[in-house]
């Protein structure tokens, strides 16, 4: 079935951590397929202490039934109702094409957390040690923009429900990019990446 005959309100996009060998991935989809999941698309994001991480999105079928017949070494990180999964070449063209369009924080903002699917974020510039808010959907991302600055790596935080990612960029750094999600979903190296890569797109810019 072609996705765009899907309506999109029963997709869900699983962030899980499978076993890093032959065929790891392929035992979580026959566990799906079993209870009538179908998958809609795929995307390895990474590898974590033997475990690859892997992005699913899946429609139809008995979800929950599924997920409770996997064996333990599968790890679900994280579940999305109504989600998607773009092409992430596409999604960072787009990002990158936005920002070019109309150089601004609030423009880097807004691409980025559609680049890598948060629900709201924050972009800081560093001024002196000091941050300073030059846009933001929201507030209280201040003590992940402060542990990403002070450490000059990405700052990881997963309160009790949702997930926040930093990432400070350039020297200094003299940006920092905030992007949370509402629901628990942790963000990976590749989120990373891709935010880095078009933070430095935009202290071209702006």
């Amino acid at each position: 079935m072609e996705r765009a005959a899907l309506t999109r309100h029963d997709w869900t996009l699983l962030r899980v951590a499978t076993p890093d060998r032959p065929g790891g991935l392929a035992v979580f989809a026959r566990c799906l397929a079993a209870c009538g999941v179908d998958i809609l698309s795929i995307e390895i994001i990474g590898h974590r202490d033997d475990l690859g991480i892997a992005d699913v999105l899946v429609h139809g079928g008995d979800l929950d039934r599924a997920l409770r017949a996997l064996d333990e070494e599968f790890l679900l990180l994280g579940r999305r109702s109504h989600g998607d999964l773009p092409d992430p070449g596409l999604a960072m063209a787009d990002a990158c094409g936005a920002l070019l369009a109309a150089p601004s924080p609030a423009a880097l903002l807004t691409a980025a957390v559609r680049l890598v699917g948060a629900d709201s974020g924050a972009v800081y510039r560093s001024a002196s040690g000091e941050l300073l808010a030059a846009a933001q959907t929201t507030a209280g991302l201040e003590a992940v923009a402060a542990d990403a600055l002070a450490t000059r790596r990405a700052a990881f935080h997963e309160p009790t429900a949702g997930s926040a990612l930093g990432v400070p960029v350039g020297d200094g750094p003299e940006l920092v990019i905030v992007v949370a999600r509402h629901q628990t979903f942790p963000f990976q190296a590749a989120e990373v990446d891709r935010l880095q890569a078009l933070g430095r797109l935009a202290l071209t810019l702006i």
